[in-house]
């Protein structure tokens, strides 16, 4: 640095010389760096330093086996500094869940004395959930809604309420994960004298241990309505760096155990930008592990009248599948690819105007492509079949420090048994 600022300097040196100007330098010396962590940065850049008492938010939810994703509107307030108390409802709408849950917030107390966030809800948080399931009466192959048949008549037992304890961390109103583990009230899956599938689950006579993991993310209004924060996110998570490559793992339905069913799955996926455009080309790949009890399936029977007919005359006869009171077991793989076409809406004009580099941050929509195939110990015909679905996707890619970023979002797909698919995914940069 000396040696710089004298050849600078050397044409005014020469100049000064008959004056005999005398020229003194000087060095600071660091005696140590501030540690910072990024993710405090990252809660400042997106308003975690802001002061929140309530939240009201809806998003998309990984609730439990028994009942996948669905659409939930969500409403938490502050009872005190560091806990909060939330209460939700969760689509769809044959089978609605509502929960009432308490949270503590264990170091907020701390964050917010040592300035590393306002008091809020943000942060790892200690919960106490209760949630109930409205679950008809009548569970019978004939329900109306094939889909929710799909997943219940698989299910050796059915839940009617949840009551568990959790440990995770929510980032304000845009993503929660958390640990989710506890008992559940409901009925084991029987056979009537028809040999038709019934589940007992609304009577709520037995019990059934649970330990998963859980997502959230979704949009949502804080309040008070502060105004937003000043500081750019650029400043914190340097938007201006380039990102040509994103590895990522899967976060959502991680795992999911209890008596009767156990499913763990494990996947990774690679991200890389087309050239300098605003598109990229996403691929995951997920293995699913899965051991399950069902009740043996034997037959069907048609309906000999229609269930409904059609304006144009057609007329619809329904299928009701029998079952024997055996128990079958069986053990699945099933590898699942993921094929997305993603372009990330205005990347092009954030470049011009230097509000950014060419990366894999923003939002994005584009085309999903999904290929699944299983492996089965014991033939079932309704579980892990072969399909290929093509549908739209819709989703957020933020960085949340210098090298890893957060992917959440969801497809509509074309396949009958799975029209949403929930993805949440942690990326690490190349």
């Amino acid at each position: 640095m000396k040696n710089l600022l004298l050849l600078l300097l050397l044409p005014f040196i020469n100049f000064a010389q008959k004056d005999s100007v005398t020229l003194s330098f000087s060095e600071e010396t660091v005696e140590k760096f501030e540690k910072t962590k990024l993710l405090d940065e990252y809660e400042k850049a997106f308003g975690g330093n802001k002061i929140v008492r309530s939240a009201l938010k809806v998003g998309m939810s990984y609730r439990n086996l028994s009942y996948g994703s669905g659409l939930q509107a969500k409403f938490e307030t502050k009872i005190s500094s560091d806990k909060s108390l939330a209460i939700s409802i969760t689509g769809p709408e044959n089978n609605l869940s509502f929960d009432a849950e308490g949270r503590w917030y264990f170091r907020m107390k701390e964050r917010v004395k040592d300035g590393l966030q306002g008091s809020n809800l943000t942060g790892e948080y200690l919960s106490l959930r209760y949630e109930y399931n409205n679950i008809p009466n009548r569970m019978l192959n004939i329900s109306i809604d094939n889909n929710f048949q799909y997943l219940t008549r698989s299910l050796m037992f059915l839940s009617k309420a949840n009551l568990s304890l959790n440990y995770g961390r929510q980032f304000g109103n845009n993503f929660d994960f958390y640990i989710s583990g506890g008992i559940m009230q409901g009925g084991k899956s029987q056979v009537n004298s028809q040999q038709e599938w019934i589940s007992n689950a609304y009577l709520g006579q037995d019990f059934n241990l649970f330990l998963s993991s859980k997502t959230f993310f979704g949009l949502g209004l804080n309040l008070p309505k502060n105004k937003k924060i000043s500081a750019n996110s650029c400043d914190f998570l340097m938007c201006n760096y380039k990102t040509k490559q994103l590895i990522k793992i899967p976060l959502n339905s991680l795992f999911y155990l209890d008596r009767y069913n156990q499913n763990i799955n494990l996947g990774i996926g690679y991200e890389r930008k087309i050239a300098n455009s605003a598109f990229s080309v996403n691929s995951d790949l997920a293995l699913s592990f899965n051991r399950i009890q069902v009740l043996k399936q034997i037959g069907e029977r048609k309906s000999t009248e229609p269930t409904f007919t059609l304006i144009d005359g057609t007329k619809i006869y329904s299928t009701t599948y029998l079952y024997s009171s055996e128990i079958e077991k069986y053990a699945s793989v099933t590898a699942k690819l993921n094929e997305q076409l993603r372009w990330y809406v205005g990347m092009n004009n954030r470049i011009k105007k230097g509000k950014s580099a060419s990366n894999l941050n923003g939002i994005y929509t584009g085309l999903n492509l999904i290929l699944n195939a299983g492996y089965h110990q014991v033939r079932y015909s309704d579980i892990n079949n072969k399909y290929a679905s093509v549908g739209l996707l819709l989703g957020y890619q933020s960085k949340i420090s210098t090298k890893s970023y957060l992917d959440a979002g969801f497809s509509i797909n074309n396949n009958q048994n799975q029209r949403v698919d929930l993805y949440v995914k942690f990326g690490f940069a190349k």
